[in-house]
Parts: C-alpha cells; structure tokens; sequence
C-alpha cells in the first residue's frame, strides 16, 4: 500500500492519510494491479495506446480495453465509497451547463473533490466523462470540458476580441466565462495570442495590436516615429503597417497617426485636426479657462488633455490678462511652449546641434522627418506654424526645421544622402550652425556597422 501511494499521489501522505478526505480514492487507486495502473498513468501523461501496447507485449485494442473498464470500477468504487461523489460532479457540470462556462478547471475540481492533484484525481474525471479541451492544436492540461465544441467558440471569440489591454482582460474572461486561470491558455503552445507589455496582441499582429493599445492609451494622434520607439518597431515598417490597417487613419496636414475609433461620424466631415476644434470653440464661446476648452474640444472631438494644451502653442490661439485663452486675432497673446524633455539624440554644443538619424525608406524617398520637439523648441520656434532654414553646402539647397502643433520636422535630406551613399539603416548626424544658420550631413556609421556597400564616411561638405 505505501508503495502504491508513493507513486500515484503528489507528496508523501501524512501520518493520519486515513483520515484525510482523498482515502477512499487511494485505496481503489491501489486496488489496481499495476499493469492497470501503469497503463492507467501512461496514458493519462498522454502516451499512445500503440507505445503502451508495444512496451507491455499485448495489442493495442486489449491497452484500450483495460483502461476503458479500469476507470469505470475506479469510478464505481469511489462512488461507492464517497455519497459525495455525484454532488460534486454536478457541481462541475451545473458550471458547465448552467452559467454557460466552456470548461472547469483543474482548481475547481480541487475544490469540489477534495483532492489535491494527482493521476488518480485526472484518471477519476476522465471517467466522469470529462476531458482536456483541445487549444491551439495541443491539449490543455489543467481545464477540464464536456463541451469542446463551446470551449473552441470561447477561445475564437477571445481571439476576435484582441487586442486588449491587462486591465481590460479579467472583464472579457469573465464575459466568455472562462476560468480563472485563462493564461494556461493564452501561454500554451500554438496560442494566437501572446502576451505584451501593453496587453494581449495577436501573434501575427503583435506591432500593429501593440501600436493601437499604445495609441488608444494616448488618446490623440502620434507620429510614426513615436508610435515605433513605443512599440519598439523600425519607424518606416511601422508606418506601412499602419497604412494597411483600417483600424489606423493618417492625420492631415501633420501627417500623424490616430485611431478611426476616435472620429464621430460629425467630426471627419468637419474637422482635420484638433487645432479645428478649439479654433472653433474659442470662436464660438470667446475666451474661456483651460478646464472649459478642454472639456467642450474632448466632447467634439476625442483627444486626450495633451494634445489641447499642444494646440495651445498655436499662433491662432493665446491667452488674455485674465488668464482666459481666446483667439490671438482678437488679441490674445501667443502662448510659448514650455521645454520638452532632451532625447538622447539631440545634442547641443555652443551653437552647434547635432540631430542622430537612422536612415529609413521616408529619408531615402524625400519625405519629411519627424522630429522631436525639444529641437523645435532649442531653435527658438515655440509657437506653431514656424520654421526655421539652414543653408546645406553646395547645391543641395536648404534643410528646413518646422514646428505644428503637435510634433516637429526635417525637411528632406534625400538629396545630401544620395551623396553620401548612404543605405537603409544607416546613421547620420545633421549638424545645424544656429549662428551661421549652416547645416551640414554626416554619415556616422562604424565601418564595421554600416550597412551601405563602399560607403563615403564624411561630412557633406567633403
């Protein structure tokens, strides 16, 4: 008897084991034979009737038959020997069949059986014709099911539900009414769904799934390049991941990114951008305080407070002696914006600023560049439209700095580039001579780095 107990229960039973409540399922556990009971454990570990079979010198139609007719006296004597039997198991079928859930899991049995887990517990509930639901084409061990056809609805409408983000996920769990311990589920093998810091994306989606948890958590409109260093994805790869997604909407003129959730069916017909809605509302209403201005844009136009305050920097908006904000053409005064943070790849020396570029497909075509605002503020343009121009050597023209309301920008640096010889992914720094209003381009990869073939590693200008 000990050694049967040794070997089918978890732990060591304790001194008093007769009198704890499992008892009567270890002895008709070790009431087996113990070519039953291995046949029993085997295939409870998922084993192959065939394996079983093969290793044991009998068919394998005789391995199904010992373990179909050993579970059923296993059932029938625990039954006998427990009145609580049945409750318990309607308890877990009521789950089931009643509130609609697709399984039960393993910690519920714990609590309606009164065992710890174990193979005989598992072989006991295989017999009480439950089974592992199927997730992702591998068995999910710890969830027990007599309606697989249900689990598998669950688990697609789960799926159909991604993105969403950590706080919202015990609220859709419980909706599909799945157990408490989903994420043996979400982690599994072959699982659609993985798991990220912002939330549970979609494993061919995860870049996307992540820039609209991010974006819908911002509530306003970012630039690509924002969108990637939050996500942690390549700024061009981002930028035609989102073009080909319905759930993302590019922003004219600033060409930032933003969700197609946030526009009410009024609002795309008539505003581009939130700079429209407090231009209007200040029209509409005359001056009024921050609090009044955020909450009549926010109600006409879903952006987050940050994105107002930004609008404020605009040339069109200022604020009066009072303290109200109204509208400069009716004398306001313009509103200065305060400093941003400095990125680590902006640096400043005396009148020399450097700006580190990662070569991407927007460079390489001629698009403009997002930058980050604190360059826009370093540069003195603190309110919105402004720009500032720095003369490039040779013919290339000028490299143009311009500041919206809502980010910063390059103009482009396809041409001096080109000249370099620079590839997709190399670095470069554009120095900007605020005193000589000069700019010049360096091509600042490591020659063991760099991913351009022969490439000119100088200034511009040499």
């Amino acid at each position: 008897m000990g050694t049967c107990l040794l070997h089918s229960w978890p732990d060591d039973p304790p001194p008093d084991w007769r009198r704890e409540p499992g008892v009567w399922l270890v002895g008709a556990w070790c009431g087996l034979a113990g070519r039953d009971r291995t046949i029993l454990v085997r295939r409870a570990a998922g084993e192959t009737l065939e394996a079983i079979a093969s290793d044991l010198g009998i068919t394998r139609e005789r391995v199904r038959q010992i373990q179909s007719q050993k579970t059923r006296e296993l059932v029938a004597v625990v039954s006998r020997g427990f009145p609580g039997l049945d409750a318990a198991v309607s308890a877990g079928t009521e789950m089931i069949a009643v509130t609609g859930a697709p399984g039960v899991a393993g910690a519920s049995w714990d609590q309606f059986l009164e065992i710890p887990a174990s193979t005989p517990r598992d072989v006991l509930i295989a017999g009480l014709e439950f089974r592992h639901p199927d997730a992702w084409s591998t068995t999910i061990p710890h969830w027990w099911t007599r309606r697989p056809d249900q689990f598998d609805a669950a688990m697609a409408q789960l799926v159909a539900s991604a993105p969403f983000s950590h706080a919202e996920t015990d609220s859709i769990v419980d909706a599909l009414r799945l157990p408490s311990d989903y994420a043996t589920v979400l982690d599994a093998p072959g699982s659609r769904l993985t798991r990220h810091e912002l939330g549970w994306v979609r494993r061919g989606r995860v870049s996307r799934d992540a820039a609209y948890l991010w974006l819908r958590a911002e509530g306003e409109p970012r630039s690509a390049a924002v969108i990637a260093d939050a996500v942690g994805v390549n700024t061009h790869a981002i930028a035609e991941t989102l073009r080909r997604d319905e759930a993302f909407v590019q922003v004219r003129p600033e060409g930032t990114w933003g969700l197609v959730d946030w526009r009410l069916p009024d609002v795309a017909t008539r505003y581009a951008s939130a700079l429209d809605v407090v231009v209007e509302v200040l029209t509409q209403r005359g001056p009024m305080s921050f609090q009044s201005l955020r909450d009549e844009v926010q109600r006409l136009y879903p952006v987050t407070e940050w994105r107002v305050r930004q609008c404020l920097i605009s040339n069109l908006v200022g604020v009066t002696p009072t303290g109200l904000y109204d509208l400069a053409e009716r004398g306001a005064a313009p509103v200065p914006e305060s400093e941003p943070r400095q990125p680590a790849n902006i640096q400043v020396a005396g009148n020399l600023t450097g700006v580190r570029l990662t070569v991407s497909t927007d460079l390489l075509r001629g698009s403009g560049l997002p930058v980050n605002r604190w360059l826009t503020w370093h540069l003195g343009l603190r309110h919105a439209p402004s720009s500032r121009a720095f003369r490039l050597p040779g013919d290339h023209g000028e490299v143009i700095v311009r500041r919206a309301t809502s980010n910063g920008q390059i103009s482009t640096l396809r041409g001096p580039a080109q000249t370099l010889g620079v590839a997709l992914g190399c670095s470069v720094t554009l120095l900007l001579q605020a005193d000589t209003a000069t700019a010049d381009l360096l091509h600042t990869c490591t020659p063991e780095h760099c991913p351009a073939d022969g490439p000119t590693r100088a200034r511009l200008s040499g």
